[in-house]
């Protein structure tokens, strides 16, 4: 009797503790549903998606059935009962189709929609740095997907600012995924603001026979490039648990844009008309600019000068000029009403086309797919202690790499030059300069005697005729002008002016290409198990528990080359008055040019840099360049390097069971606990963290 009663005893001061310690959890833990980049963050967490298969005893007439257990949010539900919509993808099935990587199987699953950042997302900022491929479920963006393995959540990884998500590129080997579960269903109650959209659950193979190997060969049908896939898998099951073990190594060459053979060297011009009928071809250019033009779309425009008013650019033509500067012409000229399209040799065509200085078609080089290496690494198992409790510990050991290049193809390079720049040819100062503004007065005087120029004077201003000593000139005599001079004046611009000029070039190996390096490793230890002593206490029943601990680490390395612009425009001469490169002294004006501080790693081994070489400005297929001389290439390149490093500690802990029935089932009840603390240092050299690089973003860390 003693014992009997002694034993209740300690039964009713478990009830007493646990039911008091489940009252407070409401108060002690209330949830977030924000994200949160403080180094500690308490999350009360209450459910979680997870589904289990068991297998259902022999029925009559129906064989062995297998049913799948829905514990979704911590409260165990067979497929049927539970509210939330669940998508079930058996990796068998996926792999029959084609899909091995656990990125692509999540990305091309019914529920995620809207922008699917993966592998092919070139030459964009991205939130989690490039190379990183996430989650987006119906379509609220990766922030607000939640990834999960077995249950537990994954941490972020990736290079470059504060990455936020995890990628799916460090996934396990997809020899050791049993099934992969997309619940779209919102759970920012349960786990903050990043389930908004719905979980995605990873279920690893509990079964094993033996050692497995696989070889996956994909050969693209456009580009006829393929890509190597190995996988291996050794698992032991016995009779309270299992062991395994899964790795995996992918080798992925480069695709670039001359690789794909549907892209027909450019991108196509495609355009709906009224009619609803498709054009392939375009027809503005070619009508209103009278250019000879080809299926392509226009791109970017590089290899010109931009002038401001009233020309804008000028594009090189050796040996050619429409607009008097001696190898250079202008498409259009300005005229009162619509515009003049400039053609010299009178055949009907504009000199020159846009499509002749276009980056679109000229940059096959660049990546379709990059180049992609990844290994990936993982042990974990489980072992069922005897005894009432059921007491199972188990681990799990992931490690990751994958290392990307990628080839965005080389932008824009378009740095103000002084007008008083000493390879200005604009500078009638300079060796070899010319007075452009008298030159462009004498050519203008030429294109107004064309009758369609003296007609759109006309009916803009019919007592101004503008042929040489016509009205226009009779008019503006007695201010000191001709006609030319007057049409001129408006923009500043008067005879022995140097004129201030912005080239625009595209450089070979400017910014365009990136490397990066990504691992990363997780490790899981916990236990779960039965809680018996919970049974019969009213209509409590089948009550069990979870504890576990994840300590994740990720490292990335991020490295670009590029031309910087404090070097540039210290090298251009903008840190002096007299237009000097290469020299900075007091007269040097305040603006946007000379915003950059002048540190011994910018004038130190300065070089004049010549912007108007004729080496930048190129024609057709060659129409990216280069500079001059190695000097100048050598001094205006540099490097711009990132480490990243995250890590995250997380500590939950959890029970669930039946509470209490009603008419219409059962009431599932689930409490517990999350401790998570993150941490990121996010490094930037100096050309990142003070946005050195021309044209280019500032990149403070984290």
């Amino acid at each position: 009797m003693k014992m009997l009663i002694a034993r209740r005893r300690v039964d009713w001061l478990q009830i007493l503790v646990g039911m008091g310690a489940l009252a407070l959890v409401p108060f002690l833990l209330p949830l977030q549903a924000q994200e949160t980049d403080s180094s500690d963050a308490d999350e009360a967490e209450l459910e979680e998606e997870e589904v289990q298969e068991t297998d259902e005893p022999e029925v009559a007439d129906q064989g062995r059935e297998e049913v799948l257990v829905v514990t979704g949010s911590r409260l165990v539900r067979d497929e049927y009962t539970s509210i939330a919509p669940l998508q079930i993808i058996d990796s068998e099935t996926s792999r029959e189709a084609g899909l091995i990587d656990a990125a692509d199987v999540i990305q091309e699953s019914t529920q995620a929609s809207g922008e699917q950042i993966d592998l092919t997302f070139n030459g964009y900022v991205l939130d989690d740095g490039p190379g990183a491929s996430t989650a987006n479920l119906r379509g609220l963006g990766a922030a607000r997907t939640l990834i999960l393995i077995n249950g537990r959540r994954l941490a972020p990884a990736g290079v470059e600012g504060a990455p936020s998500n995890p990628d799916l590129n460090l996934l396990m080997p997809g020899s050791v995924v049993q099934r992969y579960e997309v619940l779209a269903d919102g759970a920012s109650a349960v786990y903050g603001s990043d389930a908004i959209a719905g979980v995605v659950n990873v279920i690893l193979r509990e079964d094993f026979d033996g050692f497995e190997f696989d070889v996956f060969y994909d050969l693209n049908q456009h580009s006829k490039i393929g890509s190597t896939t190995y996988t291996m898998s050794w698992g032991y099951n016995f009779d309270r648990g299992f062991m395994g073990f899964g790795s995996s190594v992918q080798d992925v060459p480069e695709t670039t844009l001359d690789d794909v053979a549907f892209r027909s060297n450019c991108d196509r011009h495609v355009e709906r008309d009224q009619s609803g009928a498709i054009r392939q071809k375009d027809m503005f250019f070619p009508t209103v600019y009278k250019m000879r033009w080809d299926d392509c779309r226009l791109g970017l425009i590089t290899s010109r000068v931009s002038m401001g008013a009233p020309l804008y650019s000028i594009y090189p033509t050796p040996g050619f000029t429409n607009v008097g500067i001696p190898g250079w012409s202008d498409s259009t000229y300005p005229v009162p009403v619509g515009i003049h399209v400039l053609d010299g040799d009178g055949d009907g065509y504009a000199d020159f086309s846009f499509r002749d200085f276009d980056l679109n078609g000229r940059t096959g080089h660049r990546s379709y797919y990059p180049e992609v290496k990844r290994n990936n690494f993982m042990a974990y198992g489980e072992y069922t202690m005897l005894g009432d409790l059921n007491l199972t510990p188990f681990f799990e050991v992931q490690w990751a790499r994958r290392a990307i290049f990628a080839d965005s193809g080389e932008p824009q390079l378009f740095p103000d030059v002084p007008a008083n720049n000493p390879f200005n040819f604009c500078n009638p100062q300079a060796e070899g300069g010319i007075d452009c503004i008298q030159t462009l007065i004498d050519g203008s005087a030429a294109i107004f005697s064309l009758p369609e120029v003296r007609e759109a004077f006309l009916s803009r201003w019919s007592f101004l005729d503008p042929i040489p000593g016509g009205s226009c000139d009779q008019f503006f005599a007695p201010f000191g002008l001709t006609c030319a001079e007057w049409w001129l004046a408006p923009v500043g611009w008067y005879p022995g002016m140097p004129l201030q000029m912005v080239p625009i070039v595209s450089v070979n190996g400017d910014r365009n290409t990136v490397d990066t390096e990504v691992t990363q490793s997780r490790y899981v230890v916990g236990a779960s198990l039965n809680l018996p002593f919970m049974d019969g206490i009213g209509s409590l029943n089948g009550w069990s528990g979870q504890v576990e601990a994840v300590i994740t680490r990720s490292l990335g390395k991020s490295s670009r080359l590029g031309i910087r612009g404090d070097r540039l425009n210290y090298a251009l001469g903008w840190y002096n008055a007299a237009g000097i490169p290469c020299l900075a002294d007091a007269t040097a004006p305040i603006g946007f040019q000379t915003r950059y501080e002048l540190t011994p790693d910018v004038t130190d081994g300065c070089v004049p840099v010549d912007m108007f070489d004729p080496g930048l400005y190129r024609v057709g297929a060659g129409v990216v360049g280069d500079f001059a001389t190695k000097a100048e290439r050598d001094y205006l390149f540099d490097s711009r390097d990132f480490d990243t490093e995250i890590n995250q500690s997380l500590v939950t802990a959890f029970m669930s069971g039946a509470m209490f029935d009603l008419p219409n089932g059962t009431v599932i009840g689930s409490y517990g606990f999350e401790w998570r603390e993150d941490e990121i240092v996010s490094l930037p050299d100096d050309v990142a963290r003070d946005g050195l690089f021309f044209g280019f973003f500032v990149d403070y860390g984290a």
